[in-house]
């Protein structure tokens, strides 16, 4: 079989749609020797693929015409490269798929928030999330989504044949995970310029990550005085950044809130084992790498009680109503203070990732090809 994967997440961006397309084929690679996969991107990946023999990266170049670029790309070029590379299955990791279809058709789809939070996009953008999550519904034969949530606001929102539908989790990649090594923490520590007592973040500073709620909680505990750390936010600034990072300036915060911007997946690691908690108060999430990724590295969580996320951590976090800044405050003090608390949900934790590697979700993903072929 012929399986052709499109990669230009890999391009575009370095949030959870890259960091699920990076690993998720080198976990294909890893478990599959059977099949070839032809890589489809618009310009080279940031990534080698040298060492797997049944890997190609195919890049597709264009002249560049503006706004039109992408769609001439996902139109014309990609489903002839289709027919030209003989692909029998090609996998949309984007979510948007071409309207001709040259073979089988899988995508992936990770969340609904554009539809579940419209007032916090343009309408530009919603109509295109709205029209390319529509025809790529109907036009695909099968439908990967990263949870039971997704599965259920698919159907819900867009109508999607509950048989097309299959839920295949994240992992989590293999370099999270307690880090003793002081030398290497302190070298990070002095590269960010990061206190010594932090309460972490990490996620793209927009609003639907509920920061504003977040940096008000926060701001409860150092009025209070029961807290010596100080707020640490790890993300690429996303729309309405200057009006959250302004929260903490009206709030008299001041240094007490860092905006540290986007932190290399390499040194991201580093950055949980520095933290003694991760609060996640998001509105909405397909997903959610964070959470996972602090459970590898031994930190507790506060999270929300909302979308994916009681099903991504189940009784690992402390979950909390996002909406309510009280709930958010207190169950922050409750980790940071107790201790026999905190030493539970770190086992709890480690007990909870068993549940999530990339193994199995290249092991799933891959058995959907093949009984995508056989229908």
């Amino acid at each position: 079989m012929r399986i052709g994967i499109d990669i230009r997440s890999l391009i575009f961006t370095r949030a959870g749609i890259s960091r699920y397309t990076g690993d998720i084929i080198k976990s294909l690679a890893g478990v599959d020797r059977d099949n070839e996969y032809s890589l489809f991107c618009n310009a080279k990946s940031r990534y080698s693929w040298s060492k797997y023999d049944n890997v190609k990266e195919e890049v597709i170049r264009f002249p560049h015409l503006g706004t039109f670029t992408e769609k001439l790309w996902e139109e014309i070029l990609l489903p002839k490269a289709l027919i030209s590379k003989k692909i029998d299955l090609f996998h949309s990791t984007r979510f948007v798929l071409p309207k001709k279809k040259p073979c089988k058709f899988i995508v992936t789809i990770y969340d609904l928030a554009f539809k579940k939070f419209p007032s916090l996009i343009a309408k530009k953008a919603f109509k295109y999330f709205d029209r390319e999550i529509k025809s790529a519904v109907n036009l695909a034969d099968k439908i990967i989504v990263v949870s039971e949530n997704t599965r259920k606001d698919l159907i819900d929102l867009f109508g999607a044949r509950e048989d097309k539908i299959e839920v295949i989790y994240g992992g989590i990649n293999e370099n999270f995970r307690p880090i003793r090594r002081e030398e290497s923490l302190k070298k990070i520590r002095k590269k960010h310029r990061l206190p010594e007592k932090i309460i972490l973040f990490v996620g793209s500073i927009g609003p639907r990550k509920n920061l504003k709620r977040l940096i008000t909680a926060f701001y409860e505990l150092k009025k209070n005085g029961s807290v010596r750390h100080k707020l640490v936010l790890v993300g690429e600034k996303g729309s309405l950044y200057e009006d959250i990072s302004g929260m903490s300036k009206k709030l008299g915060l001041g240094h007490d809130v860092i905006f540290t911007g986007y932190i290399p997946e390499s040194e991201l690691p580093i950055i949980y084992n520095i933290a003694d908690l991760l609060v996640y108060p998001s509105l909405y999430e397909g997903f959610g790498f964070p959470p996972l990724e602090a459970m590898a590295c031994g930190i507790p969580i506060v999270a929300s009680n909302v979308s994916s996320l009681p099903e991504v951590v189940g009784e690992a976090a402390l979950l909390v109503d996002p909406f309510n800044v009280e709930a958010i405050s207190g169950a922050m003090v409750r980790v940071l203070e107790d201790n026999d608390l905190r030493a539970k949900m770190i086992e709890k934790g480690f007990e909870r990732l068993k549940k999530f590697s990339w193994e199995k979700t290249a092991r799933k993903t891959l058995n959907l090809y093949r009984k995508c072929m056989a229908e």
